[in-house]
Parts: C-alpha cells; structure tokens; sequence
C-alpha cells in the first residue's frame, strides 16, 4: 500500500535487521527514512525492543527521530497505550487501508511524502 502512495519502502524482515539498516544509514551519513512503520510482533526482537534498540543508537549518534508508527492487528485502547508508553509515536491497527495510510503519511510527513516521496522504513514481519 505504502508504495502504491508513492513512496519508497525499505523492508526488513526481523527487528535485527532494522537496527542494521539504520545503524548503515548512520554510518555512511545518510539521511534515516521520513517514517518508520513498526510491526509489533516479528520474529526475534519484536517491535517494543526494536523500537528501544532504535531510539538508543540514534540517541547515541546524535542521529533524526523518524517518527515510529506501531502496526498491529490488536486494536484495543490499552494496545494503543502500551505501544505509546514504549515510546511509539503512533498506532495504525491491521489491517488498514489506503486512506488510512495515506492519512497517516500525511500527518507524520506532510507534503514529504507526496511531493519527494518519501522513504518509508517497514520493519514486519
């Protein structure tokens, strides 16, 4: 869906892999994705601890804070509260349509994501 809003999407299939990702972009001195979707339940490290291990090396690097928008099928106010309380700075529950990642691509990144399409990092599963 991402890409079809027209942005460009970097996938990682488990939470080490999105920390290697960024940990590469911070490296080479590249810019971090304009938005990060976080699926709550993959594989290994799930998006809680992929989202702490994030913020801490981006803390550390001195790094952006690309908003991080938690995606999970458990739609339930306390869900909600729980990935904000973790530090998430969003909640999108599954499944989820066009209109309202389009929505959300709008309230996080603006006129970026349309007018440069934006990159948009999707850690799940």
């Amino acid at each position: 869906v991402a890409e079809r809003a027209g942005c460009e999407v970097v996938h990682a299939k488990c939470g080490a892999d999105a920390v290697g990702y960024c940990e590469e972009r911070i490296a080479a001195g590249l810019p971090l994705a304009d938005l990060v979707l976080m699926d709550i339940h993959m594989p290994g490290m799930d998006g809680f601890e992929t989202t702490a291990a994030l913020r801490g090396r981006l803390t550390a690097a001195g790094a952006g804070r690309p908003p991080i928008v938690a995606l999970t099928a458990n739609a339930f106010a306390e869900d909600r509260k729980q990935c904000l309380d973790e530090g998430l700075d969003d909640f999108l529950a599954k499944p989820f349509d066009r209109p309202q990642l389009e929505a959300l691509l709008e309230k996080w990144c603006g006129t970026v994501a349309a007018s440069r399409h934006g990159e948009l990092a999707e850690f799940a599963a």
